[in-house]
């Protein structure tokens, strides 16, 4: 069957489309009504309470269905079926009506496809019991077979609609829902294959905000938008951190405003990490945006590399003289990488030596040459061609290795003015201007690293300029586009440019420096190297570090210390279990941060730069309330990927053992609690494990002593296994142990997931069991959590 569009229309809205459904139907084909107006007969007082769902393909109206919720009017099956004996208190009655389609697409499919919709918006809008109106079985005195195994019952003898001519007998089916879904789980195979279609994904659809988007069944189980993105993106893009960020409960980004972000659910997050520098103007900066437009509309948007293209002088011209006139020449590339690389040409090409120096816990990059920058060891052993014998790695600030390291062989020094993802680290005073003074003594250059340094960051233009301290060699990017495109650039002087005169096609950048990227950078110059906007950050920086202060002092057990300088900060935490919790809690009061990439026990504290001051101490006192949350914790074992859970309960092991038998999912540690599933068998399960469902395939089985309930390898899970297992202690007592064992395939980063999991665990997960086990009159207090 083609792809159904679906649209739900309020009786009051535009019926075109259902009348054009129904005089196709009753009119030309059945004959049942006589003209098109007699189609305005079917609308009645009932559409107070009603809805239609349309069915569309390829725009035109194909089939539709009423929904009709029961109201001090009744419903119109009132009319054949006595209806007092199911309107009781905690039922919530709904009925289907003109559930009809066009010949020309009538089929098999459609016809349930109609139901499936209706069934899903009812249950959403919290119905119990659905009444209909249908043809009676080839005998006129029943309900067809086919309703029967739905869970349908006949709720009135058979009857013939008066309005309709030569209409066949009908007659009314009642359904309960609860029942219906039991048959699903426990009926006979004809009905397990039939209500599959309808109750495949319920666990889901019954609570979803968007009905519509559910109504088309998805035989591989209905994801939620977050998931689908999240499994596209480790298909197609970076598995690792889409599982991370999905584990995590990060939302999807839409729209953002200065210093917060919005996901799918219109939440705003403020941003207490400017990502990596490069929202280091926050989101949408009004000033940036028109500069876009500006640009895009005068339509030289395109890059020749033949023509003098104006944009990409003049910013060269004005970025120097923001150095004040430190630098002389710069060239543009789009990525930082690729710029560090061209530091690294211009260094060997005028030194004539091979090999730089960089420090522990650097980043300067991705591609092969910024990755053997950093030496690490774990990209020695997935890179095997990194340039091991180019770079010398020295501890950071350490003066004496620097004196033994630097001799001959070294073409230059490459630092960050603050090393970033070594965890916000600054140099020992003094240290910048020994190894610059160092390095000219020995004949090398020396590279500052500002990526993340540049633009206004620790309160001046440049780091360089804070720390009276010029380099040879500047490379600057990430916020240099604004945060919007790609543009980065390495400056130096002119005795050191030669390379690019004696060897011009050595450097180059297809779309590097493009005139959009340039124009916007130079709106980014205009704005950054404004005194207003220095003064801005130096104030919000004169808010923050006193409050990071406060805190240190506040929480030592958790804090060791504080790092940075100006508007940018890690705090050290004697745990990266901290760090995953803090970043999951902050996350929950819509506030978002980072961890440091080689170093995961810091959180990084780096707001946007124009960052409002109220906003900016609001996040703080989040900040507060979450390392106090923190602070009540005990993470003994959380960076374990195991949890475990005990109580004893006092019943009988054989009645506890039918409770879990009859319905083991409400002992699932990550079910919902109310939905069960076909045991013994791989299903798809909605298994609750942050703030939605996620789906996943998985397999309960059945044991004499409670059950395992296995999840089958897949985009959350490489493995994870729940097993409950019943001891008898006595006669009249039972000890139930659960125990949760995962693996998400995501080293080094299952830290922080692993705290994720044990807090919902703690928090939600075993709680919900412990309330199913107190059920049926047992007493809070006899039961005794040993684990």
């Amino acid at each position: 069957m083609e792809i159904i569009e679906w649209e739900i229309i309020e009786a009051t809205g535009d019926l075109t489309d259902v009348l054009s459904v129904r005089h196709k139907v009753y009119v030309e084909e059945a004959g049942r009504l006589n003209h098109v107006d007699d189609t305005i007969t079917s609308f009645d007082r009932f559409d107070n309470y009603c809805v239609y769902i349309v069915a569309k393909l390829n725009n035109e109206p194909v089939a539709t269905v009423k929904v009709i919720a029961d109201s001090s009017l009744g419903l119109p099956c009132d009319e054949f079926a006595e209806l007092s004996r199911y309107r009781v208190s905690q039922n919530c009655l709904c009925e289907f009506g003109h559930l009809i389609s066009l010949p020309s697409v009538r089929n098999e499919k459609l016809g349930p496809a109609m139901m499936r919709a209706a069934l899903i918006y009812a249950v959403n809008r919290g119905a119990t019991h659905i009444l209909g109106d249908f043809f009676a079985d080839g005998n006129h005195s029943d309900l067809h077979y086919y309703y029967k195994n739905l869970g349908f019952i006949p709720a009135s003898a058979p009857y013939k609609d008066p309005r309709f001519t030569g209409a066949p007998l009908s007659i009314i089916g009642f359904l309960d829902i609860s029942h219906s879904y039991n048959l699903y789980l426990h009926g006979s195979n004809v009905q397990k294959r039939l209500l599959r279609y309808f109750y495949n994904d319920y666990a889901v659809y019954r609570e979803a905000k968007k009905p519509k988007d559910f109504f088309s069944y998805q035989n591989g189980g209905r994801l939620n938008s977050r998931q689908l993105l999240a499994e596209l993106k480790s298909k197609v893009n970076h598995p690792s951190y889409s599982r991370l960020s999905y584990l995590m409960g990060c939302g999807i980004q839409t729209r953002g405003e200065n210093e917060f972000i919005t996901d799918e659910n219109g939440n705003n997050f403020f941003a207490l990490f400017d990502q990596y520098g490069n929202q280091s103007f926050g989101y949408n900066y009004t000033e940036f945006v028109n500069t876009l437009r500006t640009a895009l509309n005068n339509k030289n948007i395109n890059s020749t590399k033949i023509m003098f293209e104006e944009a990409s002088i003049r910013l060269a011209d004005e970025l120097i003289k923001a150095t004040d006139n430190n630098f002389d020449c710069c060239y543009f590339a789009n990525g930082g990488g690729e710029t560090i690389d061209n530091a690294f040409k211009i260094a060997m090409a005028v030194t004539r030596r091979k090999k730089i120096i960089a420090f522990e816990g650097c980043f300067h990059g991705k591609t092969i040459a910024t990755l053997s920058a950093a030496g690490r060891d774990e990209h020695h052993q997935v890179y095997p061609g990194l340039m091991k014998e180019t770079f010398v790695i020295l501890p950071f600030g350490d003066e004496t290795a620097l004196d033994n390291a630097l001799n001959a062989d070294i073409a230059a020094v490459i630092i960050e003015p603050v090393q970033a993802e070594g965890g916000v680290n600054v140099p020992p005073a003094g240290f910048l201007a020994y190894l610059t003074e160092l390095a000219h003594q020995k004949g090398a250059l020396v590279i500052f690293d500002e990526m993340q340094t540049a633009f206004g960051r620790l309160g001046h233009m440049f780091a360089f300029q804070k720390y009276q301290v010029i380099p040879d060699i500047m490379c600057i990017g990430k916020a240099f586009g604004g945060g919007i495109l790609p543009i980065s650039a390495v400056l130096t002087r002119h005795e050191f440019w030669g390379v690019l005169s004696d060897h011009p096609s050595s450097f180059g950048s297809s779309l590097g420096g493009n005139p959009v990227s340039c124009e916007l950078a130079r709106q980014v110059l205009r704005t950054a190297s404004a005194p207003a906007f220095i003064s801005h950050i130096n104030m919000l920086s004169g808010i923050l570090l006193p409050e990071l202060g406060r805190l240190q002092d506040k929480y030592p057990q958790l804090i060791s210390r504080i790092t940075g300088d100006g508007l940018m900060f890690g705090i050290h935490f004697t745990s990266p279990l901290i760090v995953g919790l803090a970043l999951r809690l902050l996350y929950e009061n819509n506030v978002t941060s980072s961890y440091c990439l080689y170093n995961l026990n810091v959180l990084r504290v780096q707001p946007p730069l124009n960052s409002h001051s109220h906003n900016l101490a609001e996040a703080c006192k989040t900040l507060d309330y979450v390392l106090n949350k923190i602070n009540s914790v005990d993470l003994d074992n959380w960076s374990q990927n195991q949890a475990s859970f005990e109580i004893i309960v006092p019943v009988p092991i054989k009645n506890l053992l039918n409770k879990v038998h009859n319905n083991p999912t409400l002992f699932e540690l990550f079910s919902d609690g109310r939905t069960n599933y076909p045991c013994n068998e791989r299903v798809k399960f909605y298994g609750r494990i942050g703030d939605d469902l996620g789906c996943w395939d998985n397999t309960l089985e059945l044991h004499k002593d409670g059950y395992v309930s296995k999840a089958s390898e897949g985009f959350i899970w490489k493995s994870c296994e729940r097993v409950l297992k019943l001891i008898e202690l006595t006669p009249d007592t039972t000890r139930v142990h659960i125990t949760a064992i995962w693996d998400n395939d995501i080293k080094p980063y299952d830290v922080l997931t692993n705290v994720k999991l044990h807090l919902y665990l703690n928090e939600h997960g075993f709680p919900r069991v412990r309330n199913e086990l107190m059920r049926g009159g047992i007493d809070e207090t006899v039961l005794r959590d040993v684990v």
